[in-house]
This record gives C-alpha cells, sequence and structure tokens, in this order.
C-alpha cells in the first residue's frame, strides 16, 4: 500500500519530490497514515473490500499537525473468491490513493509560500535550514513529501 501511495503522489506531479522516509530526501511534508481497515466483508451476502486511511500531513522541520483527514472507500468483489477480493482491494485502493494525492497536492499547493519560508529560515543556528535539494526553490516550487506509514 506505501508503495502504491508513493507512485500516487509521484505521478500527481504536485512534489518535487516523494521519498518513503529511507531515502536521502528531506522533505517539507510528512504525510503519516494510519491503516484503520484493510479487509474484505460479506456485507449482504456480498463480499465487498474496505480500505480506510486516517492521514496526517505533518511539517517536517518542526513537528506540527498541519491537517488531517480519514479517506475512506468500499468496493464490491465480482464473487467470494481470493482472485476476486484481490481485484476488489486494488480497486478500492485506487478510488482512494488518489484521493489522498489530490488533498495533500491542494494542500501543498495552497501552503508552498509559507513551507518555502519554514524551509528558509534558521534552524537552530545561523545557516539555513536546507531541504528538497541543493539549489533553493522557488516561493512557488511545489513542496517535498516523506511518507511515514504507522501499520
Amino acid at each position: 500500500l506505501q508503495a502504491r501511495l508513493i507512485q500516487t503522489l509521484e505521478n500527481s506531479g504536485r512534489f518535487q519530490a516523494v521519498g518513503d522516509g529511507r531515502e536521502r530526501i528531506e522533505g517539507d511534508i510528512e504525510l503519516m497514515t494510519h491503516i484503520r481497515a484493510f479487509q474484505l466483508e460479506l456485507t449482504g451476502g456480498r463480499p465487498t473490500a474496505t480500505i480506510a486511511l486516517f492521514v496526517k500531513l505533518v511539517e517536517a522541520s518542526s513537528g506540527r499537525l498541519l491537517a488531517s483527514q480519514e479517506f475512506a472507500t468500499i468496493a464490491p468483489a465480482a464473487t467470494d473468491t481470493a482472485p476476486a477480493g484481490v481485484e476488489a482491494l486494488n480497486a478500492a485502493a485506487g478510488a482512494v490513493l488518489p484521493e489522498i494525492a489530490a488533498w495533500a497536492g491542494k494542500f501543498a499547493a495552497r501552503n508552498a509560500a509559507a513551507l518555502a519560508e519554514s524551509r528558509r529560515a534558521p534552524a537552530g543556528g545561523s545557516e539555513p535550514a536546507i531541504t528538497g535539494s541543493t539549489t533553493p526553490p522557488a516561493a512557488t516550487a511545489p513542496p517535498t513529501a516523506a511518507i511515514l506509514q504507522d501499520g
């Protein structure tokens, strides 16, 4: 799920870079996900896939919570077989992950100037904090994002 979320965020074109926390990308925003539901259920005799993720955007430099929201979706399975269940979970992920990318991208776009200012602010000393790249991005450049997934 994390790899698909990273790919969805990268493909959105709303961020300079996206990493999973293990890469050497220092993000402006950390997107933390908490899986609340990732399951197949029998609802009314019909199998359905349910995915619910609680997502938080945190300013990387300060740890300050910027925004949070729950995203959830249900997708019907064609039959009660394992392959149909996998297909339904994939369909559910295919619906909810773009919603998360759009939400995070809109937030980042609305707050790009403030995030850029935070990036330029001194971090405990006289040297400016450098994140995202070796050249300072313009104030309107999209921020970088790191993805942290917590189960």
